[in-house]
């Protein structure tokens, strides 16, 4: 015979179905995960590119997120057979079409053999605009997804330890920047020590982050290919994204020695919680990569 008192206890870890899931999605779902905290509330993910939120008790979806601009992978090859089905029978008014309009435009644009229209303009797409990757073909689509996987594997390959347990890579990447600005500016460090700012609590986003959130896109980008260009292989990934990056950290921060200087605890975790750098572009990252290079020829392999 089971007790009341663990039949209770048991009952405390099962989840009812989620009756309501296939229809919270227009693709197969991948996952789902229920809320240590509100038992009533659970997430699922789907090959159609949202995850939504779920209240179990009422049966009803409580919130729809699309953490990527395009259509997923699959959204677009489900768009393309409704669209193939659809549009079959009209295919050849349609072509007729695209030669009127080609023909309209003064011949700012050309055919191509499946009616479409190829503008000089479209060579010069906003590469940040991810609305581009509608127009691709699946087989494109599915070639640029395998070279995005392949660049991401091999420069992950050369700071592993950098997201491994307890992070040692990081944490690693920290000690050497406070060492470092100790040495270029013992004022600002000593500053930074007297009002409690210790360099884990804002230098550990930039080494994790790789200061992705500190720049934006255009500017990190410019960053990435200087540390790209450091070497070839693992060891070459490793000295750019590692050692280098310790170097253009340092050269960041002391740039804004004097401001911090000035400043008391909560200004100042502030201000390194957001560093004003959105009006920032490529010559500002040019500046910062080039007193980057000289620290690291100044300080590299010294210990003085």
């Amino acid at each position: 015979t089971v007790n009341g008192s663990s039949s209770s206890s048991s009952s405390r870890n099962y989840h009812p179905p989620i009756k309501c899931l296939n229809k919270c999605h227009t693709g197969p779902v991948t996952d789902v995960a229920f809320s240590p905290v509100n038992k009533v509330l659970a997430a699922s993910c789907s090959l159609d590119g949202t995850i939504v939120f779920h209240d179990i008790q009422s049966e009803k979806k409580i919130q729809v997120l699309k953490p990527w601009d395009h259509p997923s992978t699959y959204e677009l090859e489900r768009r393309n057979n409704n669209n193939n089905s659809s549009s079959s029978s009209g295919s050849g008014s349609s072509n007729n079409n695209a030669n009127a309009n080609s023909n309209n435009n003064g011949g700012s644009g050309s055919n191509n053999n499946d009616g479409s229209i190829s503008n000089s303009d479209d060579e010069h797409h906003d590469i940040f605009n991810a609305s581009v990757m509608d127009d691709l073909k699946m087989e494109d689509l599915q070639n640029v997804e395998a070279d995005v996987y392949w660049c991401l594997t091999n420069l992950l390959a050369g700071i592993q330890d950098h997201y491994t347990s307890d992070q040692p890579g990081v944490q690693r990447m920290v000690m050497r920047l406070d060492d470092l600005v100790t040495r270029m500016d013992v004022n600002l460090t000593t500053h930074l020590k007297n009002v409690g700012v210790e360099f884990i609590q804002f230098a550990f986003r930039w080494m994790n982050c790789l200061l992705l959130r500190e720049f934006k896109l255009s500017c990190a980008i410019r960053l990435w290919d200087t540390y790209l260009s450091e070497g070839d292989g693992a060891a070459g990934l490793q000295s750019g994204f590692e050692t280098f990056h310790v170097y253009v950290c340092a050269a960041f921060l002391c740039q804004f020695s004097m401001e911090l200087r000035e400043m008391e605890f909560d200004e100042l975790f502030g201000f390194m919680q957001n560093i004003p750098t959105s009006d920032w572009g490529d010559s500002e990252i040019e500046i910062l990569l080039s007193q980057a290079f000289v620290l690291s020829t100044l300080f590299d392999g010294s210990d003085a």
